[in-house]
């Protein structure tokens, strides 16, 4: 089932996409629920209002009352400590490989970006960096992963515009 935030991103995006100006827009709602603001829409009211903006977008797969909308996101959820492992060996030796490729402006930069942006740990356990990789579980290594990953595109991006 839908929530009123997706259908309301879908009812403006759809609104935008038809160039529909503000009293256009009151003007549409009033003809379709009564109501000239949407903040008064009821879930039903919702539904068959971004039916409608769909169909007149051009999307032929809708059906009066019933919008197509994309899935909402899925949050991941963290697993218990009892479960979770530590980084293995290829995450550690990419980590490593990775931190290679960036200049630091610190010794320890690594360091650094570990406590400051990876430590995802629970309150209840350690969170300080024990200096080392392997205190590091499996889904700190692949935060790690992206975020130097990320900085190492970066820096290769910098080369390329300042080489030309």
């Amino acid at each position: 089932m839908y929530d009123e935030s997706q259908l309301r991103k879908a009812y403006f995006a759809c609104c935008k996409k038809l160039g529909m100006a503000t009293d256009a827009r009151h003007d549409f709602n009033h003809a379709m629920t009564g109501k000239r603001s949407a903040t008064r829409f009821t879930l039903p009211e919702w539904r068959a209002v971004v039916a409608r903006l769909q169909a007149d977008c051009g999307r032929k797969d809708v059906q009066p009352g019933q919008p197509h909308l994309k899935a909402g996101k899925r949050r991941r959820r963290r697993l218990p400590a009892e479960l979770t492992t530590c980084a293995t060996d290829e995450q550690q030796a990419f980590i490593v490989d990775l931190a290679g490729r960036i200049s630091w402006d610190h010794e320890d930069g690594l360091e650094r970006l570990i406590r400051a942006r990876v430590l995802i740990r629970a309150t209840t356990q350690e969170t300080q960096w024990q200096g080392s990789l392997e205190t590091l579980d499996r889904q700190e290594a692949s935060k790690a992963i992206r975020i130097l990953s990320g900085m190492a595109r970066a820096k290769t991006r910098r080369r390329r515009r300042h080489a030309v």
